[in-house]
């Protein structure tokens, strides 16, 4: 699955170069097929809080003949806004626009990251692929894992990938009490790469998430999903898992897994609420429309979309570390007693 909230740039690239003026007719004819796309496959009208009907009849009058691309692909963004689901996006006329809702902090991630490398990680931390690594003290290591994409995997359907990053890592942290595991900064990616970097956490098999999907009307096929003790495993240490409003997709599905583990212990914010593979359509004039048709179910049965992943322990995470001089957030996990 790609799931996080940035579409890569080689889809942006194939729908450049659209022609600047439709007719009425062809306004209209996207329009309804747009529409279309969205009644038939989007899975969360009722829960988002969005009339596609009242929207549909709202914005299809706006279509006249003088209706450019950009005002036709303003109005598609328009619609798509209230939804506030950071898997929602239009990409065209060399643009795209998503339903996403930001955080103020997100734009300075980088930087946060870096403070906190240097401010209390033993060696600044160790990069590789995905992740940055260390001690902080000899009884704690770190990871923060960046995003769930180009991790060491055989493809789509293929089994737990490797994922020797997190191998690596757990090599050097086989003495430590506690594991904190910091995805606030993780916009997504690849559920195999979550599910991988997971089961380096597994004691033993175990259900962490199920997923069902919408089309025209119903949910399908009921897919239950799965982790094992994979890799360097180190599932003796306590593990605590870091989460923000930022923690998303594929990230999201982490967090499930680590869930499912009776090791692990989620610190943090209430993550995104965007769970869907991303499904993507084009338009006849070349647009790209992703959206989320998938319902993804924890094994209780219960469906945290929207609302998000609920912590264990409820820790805000508000981005102002440099500003303050210290990341409260971590300092809180750095300090968690061990039972």
């Amino acid at each position: 699955m790609l799931g996080a909230r940035v579409i890569p740039v080689f889809v942006l690239l194939s729908v450049l170069g659209l022609p600047a003026g439709l007719s009425a007719q062809q306004a209209v004819s996207l329009f309804d097929q747009f529409s279309r796309l969205f009644e038939d496959n989007y899975a969360f009208f009722q829960l988002r809080g969005v009339d596609w009907e009242k929207q549909k009849t709202t914005y299809r009058s706006r279509i006249i003949a003088s209706t450019s691309d950009d005002e036709l692909f303003s109005i598609f963004c328009q619609m798509i806004k209230p939804l506030g689901d950071g898997h929602v996006s239009v990409s065209g006329n060399n643009k795209r626009c998503s339903a996403a809702e930001n955080l103020p902090w997100e734009s300075r991630s980088g930087e946060i990251q870096s403070f906190i490398y240097r401010k209390y990680l033993k060696s600044g931390g160790v990069r590789k692929g995905a992740i940055v690594y260390d001690l902080i003290d000899e009884a704690t290591g770190y990871v923060n894992i960046q995003h769930m994409a180009g991790c060491q995997f055989g493809g789509r359907g293929s089994p737990p990938p490797p994922a020797t990053e997190l191998d690596e890592a757990l090599s050097t942290m086989k003495n430590v009490r506690k594991i904190i595991v910091d995805l606030r900064f993780n916009g997504g990616g690849v559920d195999e790469c979550a599910l991988g970097f997971a089961s380096r956490f597994a004691d033993q098999k175990r259900l962490v998430y199920s997923k069902e999907t919408y089309s025209k009307g119903k949910f399908g096929k009921h897919e239950e999903l799965f982790i094992s003790p994979q890799g360097t495993a180190n599932n003796t240490a306590k593990v605590i898992v870091l989460t923000s409003r930022a923690t998303a997709s594929a990230a999201e599905m982490m967090v499930m897994a680590m869930m499912a583990l009776p090791q692990a212990t989620i610190v943090g914010e209430p993550t995104e609420g965007i769970h869907s593979d991303i499904y993507s359509e084009a338009l006849s004039n070349g647009w790209l429309v992703s959206l989320s048709n998938q319902k993804y179910m924890l094994p209780n049965g219960k469906v945290y979309e929207k609302v998000g992943l609920p912590p264990h322990q409820t820790v805000p995470f508000t981005g102002d570390v440099i500003e303050q001089g210290r990341d409260v957030m971590l300092e809180q996990a750095i300090a968690y007693l061990i039972n």
